[in-house]
């Protein structure tokens, strides 16, 4: 027991430093979001809260962008997810407002799930098990109005057990589901994975023509690193050996591909794991110290002295972080396909409801071998045809020169990648209303009354060969609809 309980523990500083690091990332993300708040997120945009619950999946899942779809109701949220992003941030009632970040996070990502990408779900279920961890006990508006200094950094909880146990199941079944030949033996799926042009960088391009011995290396790298990230995660010492890697392997993920949030989950994935004696050393002490001495001088007057409160968990939520995490445990197993699924109706909800849903099958069981891209061929009243994809130019089907561009931001290229799978088709028709509604109210002398969705595919081939682009019709002139 004491050997778990050395493995398993965490320094409080640790998770300070993670809780402030959670929240800006979550903050960095609600921004970036709220420049598509709209499209995204209200019934104006690309999926109305009728459309999507009218799906017997999507209606399982809950959401307080449920009660109005209006722009300025969303607006109001986005608001208050803010302003409790920065009370996290500063560790004030830190429980409770974790509480609050992750329950406005689900309803975020339950309001449109077509948006969604890995990253996300790291992030939100960083902040579930973080319910459960005593993430306000130092360095926080708690802490300043606690009654003395905490007895020792090392703490250890069902919670701590959880979080870790997550971070083992992000990495083990992220290589457990790479069981395609591109990984291993082959050594090709960075290339396979560099050559999808709509998820590559600028720096991904380079990487991608250099020597076939140094993309096989990274190949092989990640592969077998993510297989060792459980057995040097049970060896303290090296715990500091394994933060390096793993923010060096996330690093090199956002420099070479577009990943949107994900890398950034990837490096709390890392933090989580910094050992104490790295803040005894640390140019961040001294800091950190001076931020504690900041927060104990601005909330004085207003602290709440939560932070010994946070350290002890009840019966019933020690057993409700049990039954989590053997339910988490259950959904990544089953993911895996290699039994058939035993998980009864009621505990698959259960999961859906908190959101503890899971999935690590990122480039797997190999990165696909398609490339594309998107002409949105728009018809005028006149006849004329226009690419909206490209900004209203005239329609070409010749591959334009930076196939990214066409894509806009993480949120979109995720969304046009879902749109393109059979069981997404229904949304289509939605999509184009949007782009047809938005162009019309930019454009009110040369509005568009129709709209083609297009794509056209190009399949990779070794020695950086190509086939021609074929053309696939996603719909055919469809003619928007003025009241949606």
């Amino acid at each position: 027991m004491k050997k778990i309980q050395e493995i398993f523990s965490v320094d409080l500083r640790t998770l300070a430093f993670f809780r402030m690091s959670l929240a800006a990332v979550l903050f960095y993300d609600l921004c970036w979001r709220a420049v598509d708040l709209c499209a995204h997120y209200t019934d104006q945009g690309i999926i109305p809260r009728a459309v999507l619950l009218a799906s017997p999946y999507y209606r399982q899942f809950w959401s307080a962008y449920f009660i109005d779809g209006g722009t300025n109701f969303t607006i109001f949220l986005f608001l208050v997810n803010a302003v409790a992003l920065i009370v996290l941030f500063l560790g004030y009632r830190t429980r409770l407002m974790t509480f609050v970040c992750w329950f406005l996070l689900v309803s975020l990502h339950n309001r449109n799930p077509l948006v969604l990408t890995g990253g996300d779900t790291i992030l939100r279920l960083l902040l579930f098990w973080s319910m459960f961890l005593p993430l306000g006990a130092v360095w926080s508006a708690d802490a300043s109005a606690s009654k003395g200094p905490v007895p020792s950094y090392k703490f250890f909880s069902i919670g701590t057990v959880a979080l870790y146990l997550q971070f083992l199941m992000i990495y083990f079944f992220a290589w457990a589901s790479k069981t395609g030949t591109q990984w291993w033996p082959e050594g090709a799926a960075v290339y396979y994975a560099l050559s999808i042009e709509y998820m590559t960088t600028h720096w991904g391009s380079l990487l991608l023509h250099a020597p076939g011995w140094l993309l096989k290396t990274l190949t092989y790298g990640v592969y077998w690193f993510e297989c060792s990230v459980p057995l040097l995660f049970f060896i303290k010492r090296f715990r500091m050996i394994l933060v390096i890697l793993l923010m060096a392997m996330h690093t090199g993920f956002a420099l070479a591909l577009e990943l949107g949030i994900f890398p950034l989950g990837g490096v709390l994935t890392a933090i989580i794991l910094v050992p104490g004696y790295f803040w005894d050393k640390s140019f961040l002490k001294q800091r950190m110290e001076r931020w504690a001495a900041f927060l104990s001088k601005m909330t004085g007057q207003w602290a709440h002295s939560s932070a010994e409160d946070c350290f002890v968990l009840n019966t019933i939520e020690k057993g409700f972080v049990i039954i989590c995490l053997i339910a988490a445990v259950s959904f990544n197993v089953e993911g895996m396909q290699k039994f058939p699924p035993f998980l009864p109706q009621a505990a698959r909800q259960f999961i859906y409801t908190v959101r503890i849903n899971q999935s690590w099958a990122m480039f797997s069981p190999q990165p696909s071998q398609t490339t594309g891209w998107y002409v949105l061929e728009a018809g005028e009243k006149d006849g004329a045809k226009i690419d909206l994809a490209s900004g209203g130019r005239a329609v070409s089907y010749e591959k334009p020169a930076d196939v990214s561009l066409l894509y806009g931001n993480c949120r979109w290229r995720k969304f046009q990648n879902n749109i393109g799978r059979r069981e997404f088709a229904r949304y289509r028709k939605f999509y184009a209303d949007y782009l047809c509604r938005t162009w019309n109210a930019r454009h009110t002398k040369d509005p568009v009354e129709n709209l083609s969705i297009i794509y056209f595919e190009q399949r990779n081939f070794d020695d950086y060969i190509r086939s021609n682009s074929k053309p696939v019709v996603l719909l055919d002139n469809y003619q928007i609809r003025e009241n949606q």
